[in-house]
């Protein structure tokens, strides 16, 4: 989940819900090495952005099966942006996720925050509302109104993947942080699909890295310079925004340490936000950045998928100090995809890290702020894409990816054609969502803690969830 500068927010007013699909994607192309290695600084980066436009052209020009539910106070140009970046990224990532499994994609102004409580969160599904998230951003933008950002909750309770925008009417269409975010939660939504909807197995830098550096190239796609631009104020954006601005001064061996003490995981309480420390995003992205520039698209999609295969059952929770397996797994999972252990790639990306922020320090100097004034934005002249229509013949679409190799956690395939899921045993041998408290899962050194699930109050005692007497777990 992504919320930048200032906050995050929610929304409210009449639902105004379009079905709009795909755009076609011109075959944006790639500077002269040398001149793009003028303006990244380093032959990693200019692999990484070339590796994306290579896929960018490679994109689906199918219309993708979108429902927008549009807050009318909304402004409309910004409007526009979200829906063509949707579909953009749609497009991009048809490889991996089918364009005929629906998304809803609800979109308000911050000023009309319950827009989003009113008509998103009854949808949501118990991963969705797990932790009560949304109400906090709710109560946050009533008191700022420059609180922006997004939101890729999970499911909604007819299996269908849900994402939220917002922001205020008057944002900047050339400020970068605002322009990354649509293309930002719509690779959380692809993760969430291939990690058959457990992030267990993720490190925080690689849930917020790969979206900042996905939504990064997105939101600057036709414009190598942009990119740079806004590239630069990420990294540099540590200094205003994060809790350790100490980090942009740090060695390699710094570095080695930081991403070595992100494998101590554990897993999130009751009272979790789904927040991310700042440094997951940046140091993540840049990681991606190397990932992306040194092995491919398709390496870095290999991981994800190493990690459903591979991690999921060993990750009950991300808990580590109770499942040391998990690790273990997810190690596996890194060097069958990259062909390198994660202290090899802790070694080798860590000197990266220090380059970039070098040269972050440099360009934020050099280029302008406004990357309006480097490029037109991308999306202001690209017509929407016409209506969505299913394919002849068209059958099930799994709610997830990996469902040919699902451990116990996951969901059954579909049966109706819909998109709408049966449940299957749960992350241990139950029908519940993965990864959420339910009756007889372990709740790890929280002995007296309460939680809900369908209406249903429990206790965790003696580390196992217990359902409170006289409670019962309802239907989602």
């Amino acid at each position: 989940m992504l919320l930048k500068n200032s906050s995050r927010a929610l929304l409210s007013a009449v639902i105004s819900s379009i079905s709009l699909f795909a755009v076609s994607i011109p075959a944006y192309p790639a500077g002269t090495p040398n001149t793009d290695l003028q303006i990244l600084g380093n032959s990693i980066a200019v692999a990484a952005r070339h590796d994306f436009l290579h896929q960018l052209a490679k994109s689906s020009t199918r219309p993708s099966n979108l429902e927008f539910h549009i807050d009318p106070l909304f402004d409309k140009s910004l409007t526009h942006e979200v829906i063509v970046d949707t579909q953009l990224s749609s497009d991009f990532w048809a490889g991996i996720r089918p364009v005929d499994q629906k998304v809803e994609v609800y979109i308000a102004p911050t000023d009309d925050v319950n827009y989003l409580m009113t008509n998103m969160w009854p949808t949501l599904d118990a991963n969705g509302q797990y932790g009560d998230w949304l109400p906090e951003k709710v109560a946050h933008a009533k008191i700022d109104h420059g609180f922006y950002g997004g939101g890729a909750p999970a499911y909604d309770k007819f299996g269908r993947p849900v994402f939220m925008m917002y922001a205020p009417n008057n944002i900047s269409q050339g400020y970068g942080f605002w322009t990354q975010v649509t293309s930002h939660e719509f690779t959380h939504l692809i993760q969430r699909y291939i990690m058959d909807g457990d992030f267990a197995p993720l490190y925080g830098w690689v849930v917020e890295g790969q979206a900042d550096y996905i939504g990064a190239n997105i939101g600057a796609r036709n414009s190598t310079t942009a990119f740079a631009s806004y590239w630069a104020q990420l990294i540099q954006s540590m200094k205003k925004n994060s809790s350790h601005p100490e980090m942009l001064t740090w060695n390699s061996q710094q570095f080695v340490k930081w991403f070595k003490d992100q494998e101590n995981t554990h897993a999130p309480s009751a009272a979790y936000k789904g927040d991310i420390a700042l440094e997951s995003y940046v140091f993540g992205a840049l990681a991606f950045q190397y990932l992306y520039g040194t092995y491919g698209f398709d390496a870095v999609t290999n991981y994800y998928e190493n990690l459903a295969k591979m991690a999921l059952s060993a990750c009950v929770s991300a808990e580590v100090s109770l499942y040391p397996q998990c690790t273990i797994k997810r190690h596996e999972a890194f060097q069958s995809a990259f062909g390198i252990s994660t202290d090899d790639f802790y070694s080798e990306v860590a000197p990266f890290v220090v380059q970039e922020i070098k040269w972050s320090q440099t360009a934020i100097k050099k280029l302008p702020l406004d990357l309006l004034k480097i490029a037109p934005a991308a999306w202001a002249n690209t017509p929407l894409q016409a209506p969505y229509i299913a394919p002849e013949g068209l059958g099930p679409i799994p709610e997830y990816g990996n469902l040919s190799v699902l451990t116990p956690g996951g969901l059954a395939p579909s049966t109706s054609g819909q998109g709408d899921q049966t449940p299957s045993a749960g992350q241990q041998g139950d029908p519940y969502p993965p990864n959420i408290p339910a009756p007889n899962r372990s709740c790890p050194n929280n002995d007296g803690a309460h939680a809900t699930l369908y209406g249903g109050g429990m206790t965790c005692v003696n580390g196992t969830w217990t359902l409170d007497p006289g409670q019962i777990i309802g239907k989602p």
